[in-house]
């Protein structure tokens, strides 16, 4: 956990510290960190980790039928398997192919790219879930970038990033329909109001009385793939305190979103923010969610220096909430202890 502490320290600096002309050189300084520290792990470091080796060297050995396995994942395990069949060259490249993206992303899109990095490494889908969900984790950071080429009306590239990422998730095909949402415009005030609503029902729906309709969605074959995940999330929610760390902060970011700045990205983050409150205890559905709530390290980054000092506490109150909620993420995800690469198959 000591690694976590260090890093969170060294990133809160780099924010802290307003030397204009070195920002560009911080900032690759704080991802450098992060590939390094993720590509050089363990395999025993992230829940998911392991049996991506497994499959990566079952792949090689070609007892695994590719069809069983999204295919744009199969050729990537291929053509790293022409460079080397080392799983150390597996595990960095491929934290260096999730990282890399987002981090091009970040800075090209976020005016504080310093407070950007350090919102991603606190927040529950951020870079401790990058270390155990890797085909997620890669595909949201090519989904950010089909948005981005969306919004800029560059549809072919949109499409093309869109592809590749249902290639690697399936899952990712449910951002088809939110690349289209945001360019509809609701009234600021319908926005607060449904934002509201939606808190309300995502502690309501955490309520046994909604047991069963949970246990529905397993009779849904998209959703059963992801049963495993239920003990996560249920270690993440456990009760009404987890859902406040999982609805409340999120929330205030969207709201200070669509209110200050209401562009395409604090709109995705707006309709992500939604689905992820009403259904934050079922344990499959916020999956599919990470894809927009990502967007909240660009968003509050952006409007932070627009806030009164009023919001701007209510802000920091939340990011304080995502800390605190943050120590305890390593744990669920099966990122702590660290450790540094050591053996292998």
């Amino acid at each position: 956990m000591l690694i976590y502490f260090l890093i969170f320290f060294l990133l809160l600096v780099l924010c802290l510290i307003n030397y204009r002309k070195h920002s560009h050189i911080l900032y690759v300084v704080g991802c450098a960190l992060l590939i390094i520290v993720a590509g050089l792990r363990d395999i025993s470091v992230g829940n998911d980790l392991e049996a991506y080796v497994l499959q990566f060297l079952e792949i090689i050995n070609r007892t695994v039928d590719k069809v069983s396995i999204e295919i744009i994942w199969g050729i990537l395990n291929d053509s790293l398997r022409v460079i080397s069949d080392d799983v150390r060259w597996f595990i960095f490249s491929t934290s260096f192919l999730s990282l890399f993206p987002l981090f091009l992303f970040i800075f090209k899109n976020s005016k504080q790219p310093s407070f950007s990095l350090l919102l991603f490494f606190i927040i529950q889908i951020g870079f401790c879930f990058y270390m155990t969900g890797l085909r997620q984790s890669l595909a949201m950071s090519l989904t950010v970038w089909a948005f981005y080429f969306f919004e800029n009306k560059k549809y072919i590239f949109s499409s093309v990033f869109l592809a590749l990422a249902v290639g690697i998730h399936a899952s990712a095909i449910f951002c088809l329909p939110f690349l289209f949402l945001p360019k509809v415009d609701i009234k600021k005030n319908i926005s607060v109001i449904i934002l509201a609503i939606s808190v309300l029902l995502g502690f309501i729906f955490r309520l046994d009385i909604f047991a069963s309709f949970k246990q529905f969605l397993f009779l849904f074959p998209s959703f059963n793939l992801y049963e495993g995940y239920s003990d996560y999330y249920r270690e993440m929610i456990p009760n009404f305190f987890g859902l406040f760390f999982a609805i409340v902060p999120l929330s205030v970011f969207a709201y200070f979103g669509i209110t200050k700045q209401d562009d395409y990205f604090s709109r995705v983050l707006f309709y992500g923010t939604i689905l992820n409150n009403v259904f934050a205890s079922t344990p499959q559905l916020p999956r599919y969610f990470m894809y927009f709530t990502i967007f909240q390290i660009i968003v509050i980054p952006n409007i932070y220096k627009k806030l009164s000092n009023i919001n701007k506490t209510v802000v920091l109150f939340a990011i304080l909430v995502l800390i605190y909620y943050f120590f305890g993420v390593p744990y669920i995800t099966g990122t702590t202890p660290y450790k540094f690469y050591s053996s292998g198959y």
